[in-house]
């Protein structure tokens, strides 16, 4: 009996970890002000948007639940770490990217299967639309259209640890951006 109520503290925790991924708060704080907006001096556009001669990275290192993610500095940019250590969010100058990573604590001790099989009810619930599914050993991935939106999600579960990371971004922007979802995609890695 006591799985049960486990088993929902942990739905819980997976539902609003994806809602703030989904929805997050940045729309708002961008509207309000909160969000410190990108530097001025930002490299010379050309083309495309977002665009540049010479594309830069940075790495951003989680230090709570042991995670690497290489992003392009030049396009996303740091919101702050969240409050607990487990993530952090970018945001593309005119937000309309948006890139979420995060980690926790697996503990309902779920499957990889479960989680999986999870993240598929929660992305039904919010009506997104799965193009692309796979599952390997220690991990899963889910990608296709949310309200508009491509969304490309990945996680990881491993030494007891759910960890992933999900980017949104625009279809008029599909050119740039799923090359970088591919940068993010090979970087992204677990220490543990």
């Amino acid at each position: 009996m006591q799985s049960k109520p486990r088993r929902s503290l942990f739905l819980c925790i997976i539902t609003t970890a994806t809602l703030f991924a989904l929805f997050g708060f940045a729309a708002g704080w961008l509207v309000h002000g909160f969000i410190t907006p990108p530097p001025a001096a930002l490299p010379p556009l050309v083309g495309l948007p977002y665009a540049t001669s010479t594309p830069q990275f940075a790495t951003y290192t989680n230090q709570r639940f042991h995670y690497n993610l290489t992003y392009p500095s030049h396009l996303l940019y740091p919101q702050g770490e969240s409050d607990n250590g487990d993530g952090q969010t970018f945001l593309s100058k005119d937000a309309t990217a948006k890139l979420t990573v995060f980690g926790s604590f697996n503990a309902e001790e779920e499957t990889l299967d479960a989680a999986f099989n999870t993240a598929l009810q929660i992305a039904a619930m919010n009506e997104r639309v799965i193009t692309y599914q796979r599952k390997a050993d220690n991990w899963y991935v889910l990608s296709g259209y949310d309200h508009g939106a491509i969304f490309y999600s990945k996680f990881f579960l491993i030494d007891g640890q759910l960890i992933g990371f999900d980017l949104m971004y625009s279809e008029e922007q599909r050119r740039i951006w799923d090359e970088v979802t591919n940068q993010i995609n090979a970087s992204f890695r677990p220490q543990g």
